[in-house]
């Protein structure tokens, strides 16, 4: 009986033990991993959660856990995040939290930290535009392909403003070169419209995915095509006008058979001596156009020959 009684009594301080230890350790730890970088999160202890000081500490699984190593920055905190940063790739750690209370430590369970199962962080990309085209510049990260070793995908959608059932859709891959900026160009599109862009960047490998912020873009108007046709008409305007000076000015000097009438000035005779040259005639037409004559009486021929003569 006295040797059931002392097991069933070391085994209530046991659970007595557990269920303290229980309520002394931080809760719900949690890895969060993004493009490499590393945070982790925790919940206070149960007990006495605003009096205690939190201690971060990581172990690399090529030391076996034996070691443990505290994170400089994440000490004696007050707070339930340490940011860690970023960690080698190629690295596999485990990480602890350790709450301390009345100089006595409390830690909570082991988590695993692999750096291959990162989440993507939404793309970042700017805007450009002419009459007829958009282009999106997406700004690559060279850490992704050492992530990520089949790569990621961007995936361009396109569409005018609320006609999102005209989606255009074009696709980037990352690949592994010195070009850090990725230009994808829509093309054909309507001027003075606007459009929209949304980007979402994906592994190939993995469920690893993210999708950008929704940016908007009005097309300018073709500046150069109201220029041409500004010219042409202008050059249209100065050829009529030539013509119609070249056709309805009139020459600028007159021959004097061809002065105006407002210019001619009646002959006035003064008092002299005028002679008769005739005082009758007559106009002999031929029946062709082309042949005219005129028969004079011969004396008016001879008085014109005294005159001459004279």
């Amino acid at each position: 009986m006295e040797r059931n009684l002392w097991v069933s009594t070391l085994i209530i301080l046991l659970h007595l033990t557990i269920h303290i230890s229980a309520d002394m350790i931080p809760g719900n730890v949690t890895v969060h991993i993004w493009e490499g970088n590393v945070t982790i999160t925790w919940d206070h202890p149960q007990e006495n959660p605003g009096d205690c000081l939190y201690q971060v500490q990581l172990c690399s699984y090529l030391d076996s856990c034996t070691v443990w190593s505290n994170v400089s920055h994440c000490n004696l905190l007050k707070t339930t995040i340490c940011n860690i940063g970023n960690l080698p790739v190629d690295a596999n750690y485990k990480v602890r939290v350790g709450a301390l209370s009345n100089q006595n430590i409390f830690w909570s369970y082991k988590r695993q930290i692999n750096i291959r199962r990162s989440q993507l962080i939404a793309p970042n990309f700017t805007l450009s535009s002419t009459s007829v085209s958009v282009r999106v510049k997406i700004y690559r990260k060279k850490i992704l392909n050492e992530i990520f070793t089949n790569g990621v995908q961007y995936t361009i959608y396109l569409w005018p403003a609320e006609q999102e059932n005209q989606l255009l859709t074009k696709s980037d891959d990352d690949d592994d070169d010195d070009d850090e900026e990725g230009e994808i160009t829509f093309t054909s599109l309507q001027p003075l419209q606007n459009y929209c862009v949304l980007v979402k960047v994906e592994s190939t490998a993995s469920e690893a995915s993210n999708i950008s912020s929704v940016h908007c873009i009005k097309l300018p108007i073709d500046w150069t095509l109201i220029i041409c046709l500004i010219l042409l008409g202008l050059l249209g305007i100065m050829g009529f006008l030539m013509l119609c000076i070249c056709f309805m000015r009139r020459p600028q000097k007159m021959p004097s058979a061809l002065k105006l009438v407002s210019v001619w000035k009646p002959m006035t005779i003064e008092s002299v001596q005028v002679e008769t040259v005739t005082e009758k005639g007559w106009m002999i037409i031929n029946n062709t156009i082309t042949k005219k004559s005129i028969q004079f009486i011969e004396e008016d021929i001879e008085r014109r020959g005294s005159l001459d003569s004279g």
